[in-house]
């Protein structure tokens, strides 16, 4: 539950983001930015703790560059997501919509109090009405940081959580399925050069990486390391059966 709320926030946050902030690139390659609207930190944790926020920002990059890495390596190796794989997608989505549906409710009543609030009605009152749905305070709080004005409030509560939650879903279990298939390619290698699997999956990574023109822009931050990329999403697929 606090996982699927947690994806759920990924829908809100970055149009919380000022414009300049957004747009600015962390990494580049040849098909494209990561910008920091994709990793950036809650508000408060940067004012709290500017440290912490840069960790977890770095920690964001690392998630967005193995699925970004994963989906380049399979277009670049003719790896790809076939009809009997989406059927397996579509299970797997069906079998999680309950849980997403819940949380979508869950984040539904945290947003109806933060637009409550933008409007004027008092904070104690709307943290005491929605406490009755089961909503803490301090979801509450973090989500007034993110959304500081009305219009930022209602644009987040004009989203379809569940709808983007199932596509979420749908989204991960895609990148599992690529993330299988590319593993029995550096496995097959790795027994073809006589070498550990994380050998060749680094070289792998690396031959990759120099096909697609990866670079950090914003020297704050560091590539991910290349080795164990793709074992952490085979044995999420394991854990989803």
């Amino acid at each position: 539950m606090k996982r699927l709320i947690s994806v759920l926030l990924c829908f809100v946050v970055n149009s919380a983001v000022g414009p300049a902030s957004a747009d600015r690139t962390i990494v580049e390659d040849s098909q494209g930015k990561v910008t920091y609207a994709m990793i950036h930190c809650a508000p408060a944790m940067l004012v709290d703790n500017a440290l912490r926020c840069h960790d977890e920002e770095q920690k964001k990059l690392d998630r967005v560059l193995a699925a970004r890495w994963i989906e380049q390596a399979a277009s670049l190796n003719g790896v790809s997501v076939t009809p009997t794989d989406e059927i397996e997608v579509r299970h797997i989505v069906e079998r999680l919509h309950p849980q997403t549906a819940e949380a979508a409710k869950h984040f539904r009543d945290v947003l109806d109090a933060v637009v409550r609030i933008r409007e004027g009605v008092p904070k104690d009152r709307a943290v005491a009405e929605a406490a009755r749905e089961g909503v803490r305070a301090e979801d509450i709080d973090t989500e007034l940081a993110w959304l500081p004005d009305i219009a930022s409030a209602k644009a987040a509560a004009a989203k379809d959580f569940v709808k983007e939650g199932d596509e979420r879903n749908a989204q991960s279990a895609r990148l599992r399925i690529l993330a299988g298939k590319l593993e029995k390619l550096v496995a097959a290698r790795a027994e073809h050069n006589h070498v550990a699997f994380e050998v060749a999956e680094e070289q792998f990574w690396n031959e990759v990486l120099n096909r697609v023109h990866t670079r950090v822009i914003d020297d704050s931050y560091r590539l991910r390391e290349r080795k164990g990329v793709l074992r952490p999403h085979v044995e999420r697929i394991a854990l989803s059966h």
